[in-house]
Parts: structure tokens; C-alpha cells; sequence
């Protein structure tokens, strides 16, 4: 390949400035996350997320269920296991 092991110009040095997240940056996501879980409606994440789940049952768009359900503060991750209720999850054959 050109410029990667033939051609290549070692006279200049390329300075990658590389991005340093700090640790508490991780722990004050959970915290926020924390808090939004508390001062959310709880049943109405609850009952969008079963909505979320019966929807799949009937192969409708999941997408206006999706968008009440960020609305209401579900996560991504609690939007995903309710379509994984009937959907399940797909795996990977391995074969050689």
C-alpha cells in the first residue's frame, strides 16, 4: 500500500492528540441515570414497554411506540429488551 509501507515519509511526525475521559465522567452518567429513573413515571415506562412488547406480537411500526417510550425516559437498553421479549436475540452460526 502507498504511504503505509512504501513511499513512506518518516521525516515528519504526526502528533495524534488522543482523548483522555476521566473516570468520573462514567460515574456521573450513573448517577444521572439514577435520578432520572427516580423521577420518572414508572408505570407509564412500565406500560409503554408492554405496549412496545404486543406491538411485535403483531408485526406493527414499532416506531411511534419507540418514540413514547424516550419520551416517558425508558432506556435504550429497557426499549431493546421489550422488543427482545418477542423477538428474541439473533445469534451468530459458527462454522467452519
Amino acid at each position: 500500500m502507498i504511504g503505509v509501507n512504501k513511499y513512506k515519509d518518516n521525516s515528519k511526525e504526526i502528533d495524534i492528540p488522543l482523548l483522555k475521559i476521566d473516570d468520573n465522567v462514567g460515574m456521573n452518567q450513573i448517577r444521572q441515570l439514577k435520578l432520572l429513573k427516580k423521577s420518572r413515571n414508572q408505570s407509564n415506562v412500565n406500560s409503554i414497554l408492554e405496549k412496545i412488547t404486543e406491538e411485535c406480537k403483531r408485526d406493527s411500526n414499532l416506531m411511534p411506540f419507540i418514540i413514547t417510550a424516550a419520551k416517558e425516559y425508558a432506556t435504550l437498553g429497557e426499549i431493546i429488551n421489550a422488543m427482545k421479549n418477542e423477538f428474541g436475540e439473533w445469534q451468530e452460526n459458527v462454522g467452519f
